[in-house]
């Protein structure tokens, strides 16, 4: 018998595509269906309204017939709900997001917006906190499509660390240990009473609360004159930023990735101008805290 012809050499496997999946405009691939529920219902409110209308109106035309046909949905919803947040008996922050659906999602609306940014994220995901809600989500008519931004769990229990870890590496004076002591303190009491997970503005509404219980003198957010080459450019409002005893400065981050180079670099220009010696970044992330002294 002739021996059979050999086989073709065997083709290498093309390699699996790694590139990610197309996404929604609202940040999640196609295809992908929440498992909350609610979130489905929710989604399916947004696109039959978002279909019976078309494209191009008036975002308040989008609001009223999906607000209408979620009072009509049968979903239990709550209309700006108010959440007032306490430290020490005091009021540190009100959360009213636009909607509180089956106690399991906050539902903001927005308006017009190119993509959600950093601070209407932030604040959708303090109020989810606030309200033990399982989901955020947000959404916007403006485009070819419903946008929308669903927002997982989050915030994480404050971690156990001790005061004299924050302080180690402090680029304190002697004379401003005790005023750096208190600080730490406070920042430690303020998260382990309310986990991570909220916005700079909950965090520096919760310290102003600390430190007036401590009787800690402190400015928020305070106003610096800037000036250049001789010209003075005006007044300007220093952000998430706070001083203390009006010996330091202390920088509020919330919800980022992490401490970014370029908070150094502004925490160090509003020392300067704040003709203050030393200043500390504390992040309040929704996973981790970390701090940093300048």
């Amino acid at each position: 018998m002739p021996e059979p012809a050999p086989r073709p050499p065997r083709q290498p496997s093309r390699p699996r595509d790694a590139r990610p999946q197309p996404k929604r405009p609202g940040g999640r691939p196609h295809g992908h269906v929440p498992e909350n529920p609610v979130v489905q219902k929710l989604l399916a409110l947004a696109s039959d309204t978002f279909l019976a209308l078309g494209a191009g109106l008036p975002q308040e035309y989008y609001h009223k017939v999906f607000i209408a046909r979620l009072n009509a949905s049968g979903i239990s919803v709550q209309t700006k709900p108010r959440g007032v947040l306490k430290h020490r008996d005091k009021v540190a922050d009100v959360f009213t997001p636009d909607f509180l659906c089956e106690h399991s999602v906050v539902l903001d609306l927005h308006t017009a917006v190119t993509e959600f940014s950093a601070a209407q994220i932030s604040t959708t995901a303090s109020a989810q906190k606030f309200f033990s809600a399982a989901h955020g989500l947000m959404l916007d008519f403006s485009g070819i499509e419903v946008r929308h931004r669903l927002l997982a769990p989050g915030g994480a229990s404050f971690p156990t660390i001790p005061q004299e870890e924050i302080l180690r590496g402090n680029t304190v004076e002697k004379h401003d240990e005790l005023r750096a002591l208190m600080l730490c303190r406070s920042l430690l009491r303020v998260g382990r009473a309310h986990g991570l997970g909220f916005c700079e503005r909950t965090y520096r509404g919760l310290l102003r609360v600390e430190f007036e219980a401590e009787m800690l003198d402190y400015e928020d957010e305070p106003t610096v004159s800037v000036a250049c080459d001789g010209l003075a450019l005006g007044e300007t409002k220093l952000p998430n930023l706070m001083t203390i005893q009006r010996s330091g400065a202390l920088l509020i981050l919330a919800e980022q990735d992490g401490i970014r180079a370029s908070e150094k670099l502004r925490l160090r220009a509003a020392l300067r101008y704040l003709k203050l010696p030393w200043g500390l970044i504390a992040h309040f992330g929704r996973r981790r805290f970390e701090w940093q002294w300048v």
